[in-house]
């Protein structure tokens, strides 16, 4: 580069390079398709990037259409809020908007916010590094161990998690207002925390810790600062946090309707282990021969050169003038506490599922609102990583100016080159049949916001396939693949033998307008529903690879006996569990009852009426409290009750959809239960549930009717 370019210029050219060949293919089909680890990815590796590739092409869209309805998004329908089911990547939408305004591809839009998280990652760590006095080499080194290290290539299929970029660049700003106090780098420091908490909910939570951090850190080094410059630091943290605030309300209000949470199980699954960061100097040739002859991708979190450079960036320090080696010490406290953190909630050495020590991760999820929501407490070694970076950039030095310019730099270039090796990537492009696409244009020409649904429904790449054919025409979508999903199951079970009565029941009263049907994947009896249709399905377009079947209503349902609610005041109401259950009967939609899913145990609630009845259903009134709806049920009858037998068994539950579109406020779900003559009746729930997102059940009233027939 010519040596009157200024730096950041230079170093943003060197990233520039330097991304294109770490990501090569991916620049030369970036609007096609995505890099993948290898040339065949499963089919779980292709629904996550067809998540995140959908969630970025729907928030361009979004935001350019009507932004307050961000989080409505047009998959899972009929539920509300769906964006909150997953990441909202706005941070992510913000950067590819100009791109997606050009030449609108959710691929496309995938690939640029992962191309510019490897450069604007390495150029912003190597400014930091500048910005503490490091030299040109030096910060280049940072910025490449940062942008290229062996973390990312492990998060190489999940853009999010890769969306690190603008933590740089915020220490970049904040340690150039608490240097200065000038309100332009306070509110360049605001912006790209701000940025950096928008990019993934994990590190509005883990970075949002790190800045505090970092500021008690300040503070405990006792580094120079401006005049009240920490204090206002806080305040433009706290300012920060309020703005994020509207983006978390819909993920409340989804926690609380659909039951958005998590097995706690979870994070001490996806935390990381002492071993992550330690693993190559405890086993040092299983880690080079993992690494560089197997190519395998459980690989440590950093390597070998970066712990060496850190711990001579801890001992050199920064630029005297910069605070000298009490920053150092900053950056390594603050690489050492979020280590800990990464840790989860029982802290390990190795990977096992047993006891541990107590770590700082479970604290926080028993006091700050939502944390507990974090499955993956791994993803907080980012801010580990970019630590250890920084020092190692600082550390890169301490040879660097003693060694011959030649030497020195052949050294950088060789732990460059370790540190940041890769196996070969491949480009894999979306598996998308002309005559979808065609079928999607011809969709998007019909006038409307109807809904619509793919089939046949299922496995989860092709929801998340469904949901990039949706970029194409923006109906709402049945189909749906993301973080939560909360009636999955109940979904796939009632539409998988389509056409039949009942599925057609469901999209007919949900008003689904047309089904798409994809014929690979139908079995060959259902192919000819794209020639003929049938009585209540009409063929409005098809090609060689789908047909659009028009849903024109459904067979009629079979009459109700007549019957009548049964009176409930005087009955007995006993739990297996739980509160006072005489909120099921109160007559108060407000009042609730609700347990904990305990999956080893069955719970139940047991009605024990004054005389034997004819009864004929038993209504479940959930109030707008779908996520506790029984997954699965059963319910009991008995003469005396003490025996018990089984009259109803419905392994996957009823979800309330239809409640949805007619009145959200007011779920319910009604059991038919065959002639039955008893005065003691139970609905339970079983034990072995494996709906791990499952963790409460709940009812406001409970209904119970009996036959009017004598």
């Amino acid at each position: 580069m010519p040596k009157h370019l200024p730096p950041a210029v230079t170093l943003f050219a060197a990233f520039t390079l330097l991304t294109v060949a770490w990501t090569w293919p991916l620049v030369t089909c970036a609007d096609r398709a995505f890099l993948q680890l290898t040339a065949t990815p499963s089919p779980l590796v292709l629904a996550d990037h067809y998540l995140t590739s959908w969630i970025l092409s729907w928030g361009a869209h979004q935001l350019r259409d009507d932004p307050f309805a961000l989080f409505e998004a047009n998959i899972f329908y009929p539920f509300a809020h769906s964006l909150a089911f997953s990441e909202h990547l706005l941070a992510g939408v913000l950067l590819v908007l100009p791109f997606d305004l050009l030449h609108p591809a959710a691929v496309l839009d995938h690939n640029v916010l992962l191309l510019a998280s490897f450069l604007l990652g390495g150029t912003g760590t190597a400014l930091l590094v500048r910005e503490l006095g490091g030299s040109l080499a030096g910060a280049a080194v940072a910025g490449a161990l940062f942008a290229f290290g062996p973390l990312r290539l492990a998060q190489l299929g999940h853009v999010h998690v890769l969306s690190t970029h603008w933590m740089p660049f915020t220490f970049l700003f904040l340690h150039r207002f608490l240097a200065t106090g000038r309100w332009w780098t306070g509110v360049a420091f605001a912006a790209a925390f701000l940025l950096a908490m928008l990019s993934s909910v994990y590190y509005a939570y883990f970075f949002g810790i790190a800045v505090v951090l970092f500021l008690a850190l300040h503070a405990s080094w006792r580094l120079p600062a401006a005049p009240r410059a920490r204090q206002r630091a806080l305040a433009l943290v706290a300012v920060s946090c309020v703005a994020l605030v509207p983006t978390f309300l819909p993920y409340a209000v989804v926690r609380e309707r659909y039951g958005l949470a998590r097995d706690p199980a979870e994070a001490l699954i996806f935390s990381a282990v002492g071993e992550h960061y330690l693993g190559e100097f405890l086993t040092p040739l299983a880690y080079l021969r993992g690494r560089y002859l197997e190519g395998r991708l459980q690989i440590p979190v950093i390597g070998i050169g970066t712990v060496l450079l850190a711990a001579l960036g801890v001992v050199r320090g920064a630029h005297v003038d910069r605070g000298g080696r009490a920053v150092a010490g900053l950056y390594a406290s603050l690489a050492i506490v979020m280590a800990l953190f990464s840790l989860g909630p029982v802290m390990h050495l190795h990977p096992t599922i047993g006891p541990g020590l107590p770590g700082p991760y479970a604290f926080l999820a028993h006091v700050v609102p939502g944390f507990d929501a974090l499955r993956v407490p791994v993803r907080a070694a980012a801010v580990v990583v970019l630590a250890l970076a920084t020092l190692a950039g600082l550390g890169a030095d301490a040879f660097l100016d003693r060694l011959p310019r030649r030497v020195g730099f052949a050294i950088a270039a060789l732990i460059i080159l370790a540190e940041c090796w890769r196996p070969a990537l491949f480009a894999v492009s979306v598996p998308w049949p002309d005559g979808a696409l065609a079928t999607y244009r011809w969709l998007a020409a019909q006038p409307g916001s109807f809904p619509i649904i793919e089939l046949p429904i299922g496995p989860p790449d092709q929801d998340a396939l469904a949901m990039m054919g949706s970029t194409v025409h923006w109906k709402r979508l049945v189909n749906g693949y993301s973080g939560f999903s909360p009636a999955g199951a109940y979904t796939h079970t009632a539409l998988v033998a389509f056409p039949d009565a009942e599925s057609l029941r469901l999209l007919s009263d949900l008003g689904v307008r047309y089904a798409i049907l994809h014929l690979a994947r139908l079995p060959p009896a259902m192919r000819a529903l794209c020639t003929t249709g049938d009585a209540h399905l009409v063929v409005r377009y098809a090609n060689a690879d789908t047909c659009v079947l028009e849903i024109l209503g459904a067979p009629p349902r079979p009459a109700r006996p007549s019957d009548r609610p049964v009176p409930l005041g005087a009955a007995r109401l006993t739990t297996s569990s739980g509160p006072d259950p005489h909120a099921l009967v109160d007559r108060d939609l407000a009042t609730h009852w609700v347990v904990p899913v305990r999956r080893s145990v069955a719970d139940y609630v047991q009605i024990d009426l004054q005389n034997p009845r004819r009864l004929t259903r038993l209504v479940v009134r959930l109030g707008p409290h779908f996520g506790e709806y029984l997954r699965s049920l059963q319910v009991e009858a008995s003469a005396d009750g003490q025996e018990w037998t089984t009259i109803v068994d419905r392994p996957i539950g009823e979800a309330p959809l239809l409640g949805l579109v007619r009145d959200p406020e007011d779920l319910r779900v009604e059991i038919a239960l065959p002639p039955t003559t008893t005065a003691h009746l139970r609905l339970v729930r079983p034990a072995g549930d494996t709906d791990p997102d499952w963790l409460a059940w709940g009812i406001h009233e409970l209904e119970l009717f009996e036959s009017t027939s004598p």
